[in-house]
């Protein structure tokens, strides 16, 4: 045997090994997405574009499913006030306004804010498009800027996804059906 035969035997192996005990649920997810990408997505979403239906659809769900109720008021209200924490206080009431304007008119209604006015959406739409021109003519960013690593109130010194979290989670019922009485 050769040594690329020797190296190429090896390589399959490793390759073996990884699908079918290492990783077999991740790389049978990488093959489905890969041949979905490959064969379906670029004719489905032609497809779509060209007749119009994905759109459709989309209308259709929203007068269908899009309705007023607290419950959607109160996420809204808390997603809301998420994103206006990420800007000075003074710019607070500005930054809400931006944000209906930048929902769809059906989304506003099922969350229970305002309907903003032509002017602000076009304002909102324009400093949009005013901030990708200028981050177009900015050098790349050398460092990613992770909102794990921006100071919180509640995390002051930023936070790792797998730290946050209760410590000792109580057990669903589910759980304990096995268990002795």
């Amino acid at each position: 045997m050769t040594q690329a035969e020797t190296s190429d035997s090896g390589a399959q192996a490793i390759v073996h090994r990884m699908a079918c005990y290492d990783f077999p649920w991740d790389m049978t997810r990488s093959l489905e997405l890969a041949l979905f990408r490959t064969y379906c997505s670029p004719r489905i979403s032609g497809l779509l574009a060209s007749t119009g239906e994905f759109e459709r659809y989309n209308c259709n769900y929203e007068r269908s499913h899009f309705r007023y109720s607290d419950s959607n008021r109160r996420i809204g209200v808390a997603t809301r006030e998420l994103f206006a924490s990420w800007f000075p206080r003074l710019l607070h009431p500005l930054v809400r306004r931006a944000i209906y304007a930048l929902l769809e008119p059906p989304l506003c209604e099922a969350f229970g804010f305002p309907q903003p006015s032509a002017f602000m959406v076009g304002l909102s739409e324009a400093a949009l498009r005013m901030r990708a021109r200028v981050l177009r003519v900015l050098p790349a960013r050398r460092t990613p800027r992770l909102r794990t690593a921006m100071p919180r109130p509640t995390y002051p010194r930023g936070y790792r996804i797998e730290d946050v979290g209760p410590t000792h989670p109580r057990p669903h019922p589910t759980d304990m059906a096995d268990a002795p009485p």
